[in-house]
């Protein structure tokens, strides 16, 4: 790989895919095409949390993962690989040592509209068809992982015996405990909350001329910000600000509805310290 990589760090529904297809229009990016954390936990599908820690990276796991992401994007010569697998937020260091030549986009977006979209993802029915889609372009070597994951989405539910409740997204250290003691409006607050401090506390620690910092917010209200972006990426700006106009198009968001209004109080609530860290102001709702 010729050219440093690129890695999308930021909570589940924060607009990573979003991010990912803008940039994807550069023909110089090679873009996995969806999360793959079966392949960061190679070796590692018993971790009860996503929060690997660099110690515990072992070289076949470290040649397996830059090789199997190179084949899921199907990279080709001196093309810069782009990922976004969001459980990667809780192991950026363990990111940092399997790429350490990466550079690492922080997408944040306002945690209570993150955590009123995850409740949708988590009480929502398997996706078969999916699930087929990426099954057949799993490495056999991921098969542990794998068997994990489909029992979680297909048997695991919401339900009053919340010991076998599906768990969503990354995983963070204690979420097992989490979904049985708290609301699941709770839960998807602290997934945000985990994914942004993981995320901020491990970028940290890399040179800052690798970090990039956008606000979800300020990416899709003009084009100014996609191209401060690709500029600093040394992308081609041109290419990607076409996609962002075709991709913001296409984009499903929609008005939140008085139902998922209801819930930001309790959000708010849960995770309103973090909030403003990230510079989020306490909003007042009727």
């Amino acid at each position: 790989m010729s050219r440093d990589p690129i890695f999308i760090i930021g909570a589940a529904r924060s607009g990573t895919k979003f991010l990912r297809d803008c940039l994807g229009g550069d023909p110089a990016i090679f873009a996995v095409p969806y999360d793959v954390n079966y392949i960061w936990r190679y070796k590692q599908a018993n971790s009860v949390s996503d929060a690997l820690l660099p110690s515990s990276l072992h070289d076949g796991q470290h040649k397996f993962i830059v090789r199997s992401l190179a084949q899921q994007a199907r990279l080709k010569g001196s093309g810069i690989l782009l990922e976004k697998t969001v459980s990667n937020s809780l192991r950026v260091p363990f990111v940092d040592a399997v790429f350490p030549d990466a550079r690492f986009i922080h997408l944040v977006r306002d945690g209570r509209d993150v955590a009123a979209s995850a409740m949708k993802e988590w009480v929502a029915p398997p996706d078969y068809a999916r699930l087929l889609h990426k099954a057949l372009r799993i490495p056999f070597a991921s098969l542990p992982y794998i068997l994990w994951f489909a029992t979680n989405s297909i048997f695991g539910r919401r339900s009053a015996d919340k010991s076998r409740a599906k768990i969503w997204g990354p995983r963070y250290p204690g979420i097992e405990e989490d979904v049985i003691q708290r609301s699941l409006t709770e839960v998807c607050a602290l997934q945000w909350k985990h994914s942004v401090e993981y995320a901020l506390n491990g970028l940290a620690k890399i040179p800052q001329e690798r970090v990039f910092t956008v606000r979800y917010e300020d990416l899709v209200t003009d084009g100014s910000e996609i191209k401060r972006l690709a500029q600093a990426l040394s992308l081609d700006v041109v290419s990607i600000t076409r996609m962002w106009e075709t991709t913001l198009q296409r984009r499903s968001g929609r008005p939140l509805s008085d139902a998922e209004k209801a819930v930001r109080l309790e959000i708010e609530r849960t995770v309103g310290d973090t909030l403003r860290t990230v510079g989020y102001e306490q909003e007042k709702l009727a």
